[in-house]
């Protein structure tokens, strides 16, 4: 890495916008964490800088982009770091979500599958918890504590009644 004593004294002088301006006309194959530390700021403002004067900055890069596979549709795309594995937001949300109706409204739910598979007992989904009030009610479970009227003696002789039918 070059530093900011290996910059001629003339350009020391001039403003930073001219400096960092200067230093990417001169050599543009600096990065901009190089121009910053030639110019001693840091490589937000000198990506900001080049944006402003319509000279293009280059991506804030340690490395240089791969060739990757999407996680989700195996097509190849540039990944320029390596905590993105999706080549879109579509492909991320494919991936992770899946989608679910409401049990009680029918109302369509994305939910984490992970969430689902962490939880794969939990046979009901519901869209709020007025929904979830409402669908207990209705199927006279009881909701937050409060229990139905029905005894489970009443509740076992019509399941009985059920099956007779």
């Amino acid at each position: 890495m070059k530093s900011y004593q290996n910059i001629p004294f003339q350009i020391k002088r001039l403003d930073r916008q001219s400096q960092i301006c200067f230093l990417r006309i001169m050599n543009p194959s600096l990065t901009a964490i190089d121009i910053a530390q030639m110019a001693g700021t840091t490589p937000e403002v000198v990506n900001y800088v080049l944006k402003k004067s319509n000279l293009e900055p280059k991506p804030l890069l340690k490395y240089n982009p791969r060739p990757y596979p999407c996680k989700n549709c195996a097509i190849y795309f540039e990944q320029y770091s390596y905590d993105i594995i999706f080549c879109s937001k579509e492909c991320y949300e494919r991936f992770t979500f899946t989608d679910i109706y409401c049990d009680n409204c029918g109302r369509l739910l994305k939910i984490r599958k992970k969430k689902i598979l962490l939880n794969p007992n939990q046979r009901y989904h519901y869209c709020s918890l007025a929904c979830r009030r409402e669908y207990q009610k209705k199927m006279g479970h009881g909701y937050l504590g409060v229990t139905s009227k029905k005894t489970w003696q009443e509740r076992l002789s019509e399941l009985e009644e059920k099956e007779d039918i």
